[in-house]
């Protein structure tokens, strides 16, 4: 990428119910919009899925809209060019395992690109969960590229809600949403380079920069589409710079149907003198 255009990190994601993947042979597609920003371009380079059932085939196209041009000649299955979080264990921890394109696709923004998938279940009908991690496109040099900084590793960790949890642990009820935020030290800003984390349950994650009021999705995102392992950590397609004193607000909806205990990590650097 040229030095004077800097990428930030952002997930757009898009998600069909069954009502939108009735059974069928695979040939009915239905399509659904995602609407880019208006305020940067946009640039996917790698996907990632989840469905509740993968016993059912989905197939899938991607359309940009701004130009009518699809990104494979045909549809084909899902699960052969979006990755897919694998378990490591009984924890609710998963592998991030994206798949990741040959190059980045650049959509213009205040336009709009389409996901259409079609079912060729005669029986199952899932929901189905994608997302598309790339970077927001800025002009200039990035901030955590300036000159004279000092690094040092960090890792910023949910607060446990309740004095009986671990720490770094947060329980959300069934079928409940809470915020959460975390405040950020004063000394130093912070660049977030990997996510880890892990759910018990299924769940939905939006995150936002407090600071300056810009979110890091565009819609919520399945845990198993954002959350990595200490060996396949979720490694940001670009960091995602947090201005020194600022709040990471994060919204956690539980989609489990129980009581659900959530870890989520920003590892990445503190940087010291800018």
């Amino acid at each position: 990428m040229d030095q004077f255009i800097w990428g930030e990190y952002f997930v757009y994601a898009v998600a069909f119910t069954p009502t939108q993947l009735p059974v069928g042979t695979g040939l009915q597609f239905t399509p659904n919009e995602i609407r880019i920003d208006s305020d940067r371009d946009f640039q996917f380079m790698k996907t990632m899925y989840f469905s509740d059932n993968d016993n059912a085939d989905v197939y899938i196209k991607y359309r940009d809209d701004t130009i009518g041009r699809y990104l494979m000649k045909t549809g084909t299955l899902l699960r052969t060019i979006a990755g897919r979080g694998l378990p490591i264990d009984n924890s609710g921890a998963y592998d991030f395992r994206p798949f990741i394109w040959s190059t980045g696709y650049t959509i213009r923004k205040a336009t709009t690109f389409t996901v259409e998938a079609s079912n060729a279940n005669a029986i199952i009908t899932p929901n189905v969960y994608l997302a598309f991690h790339g970077m927001k496109l800025n002009s200039g040099i990035a901030p955590w590229k300036a000159p004279g900084l000092v690094r040092v590793p960090y890792v910023y960790t949910l607060p446990r809600s309740a004095s009986t949890l671990p720490d770094g642990v947060y329980n959300v009820a069934a079928n409940a949403t809470a915020s959460i935020s975390i405040s950020t030290d004063k000394d130093s800003h912070f660049v977030a380079k990997k996510i880890t984390g892990s759910a018990t349950g299924a769940a939905l994650v939006t995150i936002q920069d407090a600071g300056r009021d810009r979110a890091w999705m565009n819609t919520g995102v399945h845990v198993r589409n954002l959350l990595g392992s200490g060996s396949f950590p979720n490694v940001l397609a670009s960091p995602r710079f947090v201005q020194r004193g600022s709040v990471i607000n994060i919204t956690v909806q539980d989609l489990s149907g129980a009581s659900n205990n959530v870890v989520i990590n920003f590892v990445g650097e503190k940087l010291f003198g800018g």
